[in-house]
């Protein structure tokens, strides 16, 4: 495409998905209550990850602590496959 027919992009640079900040404290507490409620062994701790999600606006700037976790499902059949032969349950992300 000739220069003078490209399109211009402008981004409006006050717009953007700010990060979700778990707070470690409070996440040790959830993740407690889960496994109370799950299991030991059901709840699993994962690396942090990059990803734009606004639930991390609920916390009104850090005032309100909260954290964010998945919850899956998975045939019993692949977790037990999974412990055996070491097969990833989880996507890479």
């Amino acid at each position: 495409m000739p220069p003078d027919r490209q399109p211009i992009v402008k981004a409006d640079e006050s717009e953007y998905t700010a990060s979700t900040y778990n707070n470690p404290d409070f996440a040790r507490r959830v993740g407690k209550a889960l496994q109370s409620a799950l299991g030991e062994e059901n709840v699993l701790n994962v690396d942090p990850v990059m990803g734009g999600e606004d639930f991390g606006s609920f916390s009104l700037e850090d005032k309100i602590p909260l954290c964010i976790f998945w919850l899956g499902a998975v045939d019993p059949v692949r977790v037990e496959k999974s412990r055996r032969e070491g097969m990833r349950l989880m996507s890479d992300f």
